[in-house]
């Protein structure tokens, strides 16, 4: 077990590193030529570091590397621990490149098939074998080939959600501090140095983001969608059945359920599912609210049920349903701003 000394020196590493990469984000983001820069959707005025991936890289692959050198990972263990690391930095490498010189859509799920399907080659405890739901006598048994099929699209949905979420700035930063926070209390004992470090690393981040002064980038939204989500099959493994399905469900519900949404009435629209709008649920809290008004509100809808579910695992199921009801409620009631006359679409989000 890592000790409290060693918890708050992994911490304390993220917070400074966090601090010196954004102080400096310009400089580094002109050595790797890594700027979101302006046009079709996009509202900033000058180009903008993207930071994402660089602080993943800089930041969580050495406390892993440090956590798996000094300690025994309790509940995770060291070929987990490293499984689980090489796919959070393929991810994280894979968006920055992304984030340098634009994949297609096509080379970007290709590259995330093959490194998700990796790991669960070599460590199929992260595997969603089997689904236990609240209430259930007994599990619902998914098999080898059907697990196997059923985490690749979980986990690739889950990547997709978030690239999707990530249009206003603090957002996907205080999402993934709330889900790492989370994970942090349900998982096993040895993802808490992972999790601690991370949500303090998004802290610090967040608040250069919310003031505009850098952006994750593909590079961090995928970094950030692959630790979070294998580290919550993992925990739900590892608990055996006492951490249910549709706890899980409720933690990624809104992103999830407007990506679902989006990709519907794209479809419909006879649009390509990743083509760029302004009809996000972000897009309808600013204009309810303004931002960071918007912000709260969509950061709230997500922490409070899932802290309710953390107290109260058996109200889960009706949380699900409050936390629809919700959505919901703000999609009918909250139109978001058109788009500029004449702009187009970005090719990607």
């Amino acid at each position: 077990m890592i000790s409290s000394i060693s918890l708050f020196i992994a911490c304390a590493y993220a917070a400074v590193m966090a601090l010196v990469l954004a102080s400096n984000a310009k400089r580094i983001a002109t050595w790797f030529d890594l700027f979101d820069r302006p046009g079709g959707l996009k509202r900033h005025r000058e180009p903008t570091p993207l930071m994402g991936g660089v602080a993943l890289i800089a930041i969580l692959v050495p406390i892993l590397i440090g956590y798996m050198i000094t300690y025994e990972p309790e509940g995770i263990g060291h070929w987990a621990l490293s499984s689980f690391a090489a796919a959070m930095l393929g991810c994280a490498l894979l968006g920055t490149i992304d984030d340098h010189s634009p994949l297609s859509a096509r080379a970007r799920f290709l590259a995330t098939l093959v490194i998700f399907w990796g790991l669960l080659l070599v460590e199929p405890r992260f595997m969603l074998g089997a689904l236990y739901f609240t209430g259930m006598a007994s599990p619902l048994p998914l098999g080898y080939i059907g697990g196997t099929a059923f985490t690749l699209f979980t986990l690739l949905g889950f990547l997709n959600a978030v690239n999707m979420a990530d249009g206003k700035n603090g957002l996907v930063m205080g999402l993934s501090g709330i889900w790492a926070l989370i994970i942090a209390v349900v998982g096993p004992p040895g993802i808490i140095p992972v999790m601690l470090p991370l949500a303090v690393m998004l802290f610090v981040l967040g608040g250069f983001n919310l003031a505009g002064k850098l952006f994750l980038g593909d590079g961090g939204t995928y970094g950030l969608a692959a630790i979070l989500s294998l580290a919550a099959t993992y925990s739900y493994n590892f608990h055996g059945g006492s951490l249910k399905a549709d706890a899980l469900i409720l933690l990624f519900l809104i992103p999830v359920t407007d990506m679902m949404r989006l990709i519907a009435f794209r479809l419909a629209a006879r649009r390509s599912p990743m083509s760029g709008d302004r009809d996000h649920l972000h897009h309808y809290l600013l204009n309810a609210a303004g931002w960071p008004g918007g912000l709260a509100i969509y950061l709230m809808i997500v922490l409070l049920p899932n802290w309710l579910g953390v107290i109260r695992p058996h109200l889960v199921p009706l949380l699900i349903v409050v936390s629809l009801a919700a959505y919901f409620l703000i999609i009918v009631r909250c139109r978001p701003l058109p788009s500029p006359a004449g702009s187009r679409a970005a090719p990607a989000e």
